[in-house]
């Protein structure tokens, strides 16, 4: 659903800018954007205009479509005289990836039980115990 706010001309400027490659800061810039402005861009990607903009010119049925097809990436080489075609995974892994994080799917916390496993030798754990014993004393503990 396209939201009702339309771009400014200079929320279109910036679009145009970059659709054709440009940096959305270096763009703004260029349009007339404090510094301060276009450093945080998410002060112009955050509007109801560049919204409706995103919206109308990468549709979420586009932007599928494309999906799809980099989570079928394939490589072609040639062996000789024949051609071989195979999975790309490199490729469908980035795309993969980007769809999980568009999904917010990647956990955000600390989920289960983290442990860490230390391994001393014979010398480490004794001075490690030593150490523990003489702690234990200055506290009044041994």
């Amino acid at each position: 659903m396209i939201t009702k706010r339309k771009p400014t001309v200079k929320h279109k400027q910036v679009f145009k800018k970059v659709c054709k490659g440009m940096s959305i800061k270096g763009a703004m810039l260029e349009e007339g954007y404090s510094k301060s402005t276009a450093c945080n861009s998410t002060k112009l990607t955050s509007t109801q205009g560049w919204k409706y903009l995103m919206e109308k010119h990468l549709s979420d049925e586009k932007l599928a479509q494309v999906h799809d097809e980099g989570l079928k990436a394939t490589k072609t080489y040639k062996s000789g005289e024949e051609t071989i075609t195979d999975p790309d995974y490199a490729v469908r892994h980035k795309y993969l990836d980007t769809a999980y994080k568009i999904k917010n799917k990647y956990p955000t916390g600390q989920e289960g039980n983290t442990f860490n496993i230390l391994v001393y030798n014979d010398g480490q754990r004794t001075a490690i115990a030593e150490r523990a014993l003489r702690a234990g004393k200055i506290n009044g503990e041994g």
